[in-house]
């Protein structure tokens, strides 16, 4: 039984066969990248790992400036000292001046801002003090409400490469490299073991 003058399931090899098949064998037309395309395809990816590890972040700081009694006390602090800004629509970096009420519980009220470098800084201070984790202060050892106490909220952007970064990059650059050899080395098998089999 034929189809179309040839018989079934002897369709000619050189006529329309598979890429994997070629690919597999070492075949004319199997699209095998060439060692500047696979040198090309390195390069990029290495640049994309390093500009995705050493991307800007947004982020702020919190310290105390001034208030409260001097004697026997200790202040509320920030247990965070700096926060990482996320979803921000404008990266301004600056500094706010803010005078706010700390409770014995840690709960910030009565927030005031009392100098901003850049206005557009005004509603952010104020959403991230909301948010932002207070230890409660203490007052001969037991915790105690604070008034007027004065805090700097600064604003700045990160673009350093940190060691988590930096470890990132290189494991990166450690899986491409042996995706690459892998590669080179399948190709050299299947390209002998097409030559011994002609």
């Amino acid at each position: 039984m034929s189809i179309s003058g040839s018989p079934l399931g002897s369709r000619p090899l050189g006529s329309r066969r598979p890429r994997l098949f070629a690919f597999r064998h070492g075949l004319p037309g199997a699209g095998t990248p060439s060692r500047s395309g696979r040198f090309k395809a390195l390069t990029i990816l290495v640049c994309a790992c390093i500009a995705l590890a050493s991307c800007t972040n947004y982020k702020a700081a919190l310290r105390l400036e001034a208030g409260g009694p001097s004697t026997g006390a200790v202040l509320p602090k920030a247990t965070q000292i700096q926060k990482e800004i996320v979803r921000a629509d404008e990266k301004v970096t600056g500094q706010v001046r803010l005078r706010f009420d700390v409770s014995k519980t840690g709960e910030v009220s009565g927030v005031e801002i009392l100098e901003a470098s850049d206005e557009r800084l005004r509603e952010k201070a104020l959403d991230l003090i909301a948010s932002w984790p207070l230890e409660p202060g203490t007052i001969a050892g037991e915790p105690a409400d604070f008034e007027d106490l004065e805090y700097m909220l600064v604003f700045f952007t990160d673009d350093s490469m940190t060691t988590g970064k930096a470890v990132f990059v290189a494991a990166g650059i450690i899986v491409l490299s042996a995706l690459l050899i892998a590669l080179k080395a399948m190709e050299l098998s299947n390209s002998g073991s097409f030559s011994s089999s002609r």
